[in-house]
């Protein structure tokens, strides 16, 4: 019986380590960045009376043509609707600077809280093409500010700045 009880515990231990394997994955590749988005949100209830607000920007950077943008604004605040602007030149300077700040993002610290459902909703993918790496949180007030976010939203302050009309 003894035996029968350390076989079994034996075999326990053994498929719950495989089991905690199955659903990791690593990347160990350096990703050269060629496509950036930023997306902001805030449910309705938190949302200005604005009629055209910035939610989201796209840039791209093309080695023969150089740097574009793609800027997304909501255009009616009761059913959502957006609209886009296609094709703005940046300079490549600038989207080098954007480049260089989410390397600065501790990616570790971002998702802080996960008891934040509502708020203001922030979204960063970047890619070269064949990889994308996806990063979001959720913060109960625009104004909050906190410490484990400070590059994470000192990136979407540069960025809205940049682009403002």
């Amino acid at each position: 019986m003894k035996q029968l009880f350390l076989l079994l515990a034996f075999s326990f231990c053994f498929l719950t380590s495989l089991a905690q394997e199955v659903n990791t994955y690593k990347l160990d590749k350096e990703i050269k960045v060629v496509s950036i988005t930023l997306h902001r949100s805030a449910p309705h209830l938190y949302r200005s009376k604005v009629e055209k607000k910035l939610i989201g920007l796209s840039f791209f950077r093309d080695s023969k043509k150089g740097c574009y943008v793609k800027k997304i604004y909501t255009t009616d605040d009761m059913n959502r609707a957006n609209s886009l602007t296609i094709g703005d030149e940046m300079n490549t300077e600038q989207f080098d600077t954007i480049v260089r700040m989410i390397k600065k993002i501790d990616i570790d610290k971002i998702n802080y809280d996960f008891n934040i459902a509502d708020g203001i909703s922030y979204s960063l993918s970047f890619g070269d093409g064949a990889y994308t790496v996806n990063i979001g949180t959720n913060l109960a007030d625009e104004n909050e500010r906190l410490p484990e976010l400070e590059n994470f939203l000192k990136l979407f302050d540069y960025t809205w700045n940049l682009m403002k009309e």
